[in-house]
């Protein structure tokens, strides 16, 4: 007897049979997702395999197959918040509280990357002691960063923390969680409070210097996530909120601060002033030294062209004597030779004329009687005149000094 086809059967029988044929569908539906796996590129899977409960760790994307095995995904980076703020990270207020050497409390809110390592050994490691992502980081990750960011406050006060070291508190969370705790030395230092003017003692951490540790300090402990081949991409540190008092006490020394900036920046300023002032006065003097020199050069210009035209004018006047004497010379020889040649005669001539003019004249103005009122020794025709006498003699005086006959003989 052959096979009834399905159009065959009763309607009873043909409920039956659709319905067998459909779990069977369903059957083989539901067991094709632990046929195979596919693995995205952001994921890491981890598949137990039946009976033998061999691990098997697939970290490159693609198709795997699974074969009825149990699976496990853990991220390769993930973002963790510790934040108050429900956008970053779970619902509830994920802060870590720090202690700043200070004395003053903070809350931290942040987030580090955690890259995942992607060889057997390490997922081995971490899936057979965590057993899943969020065990990971609930319980190593999480403790972790917040024993981390805990160690980190003594390292620094309050106010630093929130200016001038800011990055050095980042650096040192960072070092820390890839290398292990600082190990520290707790020392009592007595400062005075810059506010209240009394002396408080502060309780400051020194790191331990170790030259075969990494960075050169000590650590008290081998960093986990090394241990588990955990790497930190980047730590981010959203924002430090302090307590009201110490808020107030950043703010009053934020205010000093800039006091202080302030006074240097007129200092500075006045500073600048002078040095500009000094550079002018420089400039001045330099330009007054230099008209003094233009003067300077200018009269001795004019020393050197006077003493160069008296140098001329005395040459001159060299040549001038010189001539006048070749002409005095030339004149005086001239005459010695006239005189030599006449026996001085013209000379002679004109000495005789002018004395002869002048007792003629003197002789013109006597107003007196030459003829004399007693005579004595002969009368007659013969005497003489007494003005005629006197002519007489004048003439041959004049004549004996100028060595000259007045009357020569033809």
């Amino acid at each position: 007897m052959g096979l009834l086809s399905f159009k065959d059967l009763n309607p009873t029988q043909k409920i039956i049979k659709g319905g067998i044929l459909g779990v069977i569908v369903i059957f083989v539906y539901v067991l094709s997702f632990s046929l195979f796996e596919d693995v995205p590129a952001d994921e890491i899977v981890v598949n137990q395999v039946p009976i033998s409960g061999e691990l098997q760790f697939w970290a490159d994307p693609g198709l795997k197959a699974q074969l009825f095995g149990s699976t496990t995904q853990y991220q390769k980076s993930v973002q963790i918040w510790f934040s108050d703020k429900e956008n970053q990270g779970s619902e509830t207020d994920d802060e870590i509280a720090v202690l700043f050497n200070d004395g003053g409390n903070g809350f931290i809110s942040g987030s580090i990357r955690l890259l995942l390592p992607t060889d057997s050994k390490h997922l081995r490691l971490i899936h057979t002691t965590f057993g899943s992502m969020d065990n990971l980081i609930t319980e190593l990750v999480k403790p972790t960063v917040t024993k981390v960011v805990f160690a980190t406050g003594p390292l620094m006060n309050s106010y630093e923390s929130y200016a001038s070291r800011r990055t050095d508190f980042i650096r040192y969370i960072e070092d820390q969680l890839s290398n292990g705790v600082y190990r520290t030395v707790s020392t009592e230092q007595r400062f005075q409070d810059e506010f209240t003017g009394k002396d408080k003692l502060v309780k400051v951490a020194d790191l331990v210097k170790d030259p075969k540790a990494p960075g050169g300090l000590a650590r008290q402990e081998e960093a986990p996530f090394n241990k588990f081949g955990l790497n930190i991409a980047a730590v981010s540190i959203e924002r430090i909120r302090y307590e009201d008092a110490i808020m107030k006490q950043i703010a009053a020394q934020q205010k000093a601060q800039m006091e202080v900036q302030t006074a240097i920046a007129e200092t500075k300023k006045q500073e600048q002033q002078l040095i500009q002032e000094e550079k002018k006065g420089q400039k001045d003097a330099t330009v007054a030294k230099w008209e003094q020199e233009v003067i300077k050069a200018k009269m001795v210009t004019q020393a050197e062209q006077q003493k160069e035209v008296a140098r001329l004018e005395k040459e001159a006047a060299e040549y001038t004597k010189q001539k006048e004497i070749l002409l005095g010379q030339g004149e005086s020889e001239r005459r010695r030779l006239i005189m030599s040649a006449d026996g001085q005669l013209t000379v002679k001539l004109d000495a005789w004329v002018k004395v002869q003019q002048i007792w003629a004249e003197n002789v013109a103005k006597y107003q007196g009687n030459w003829v004399p009122t007693t005579v004595i020794g002969n009368t007659g025709s013969g005497s003489s005149n007494g003005a005629q006498q006197f002519m007489d003699i004048m003439m041959i005086k004049a004549a004996q000094d100028l060595q000259f006959d007045p009357k020569p003989t033809k």
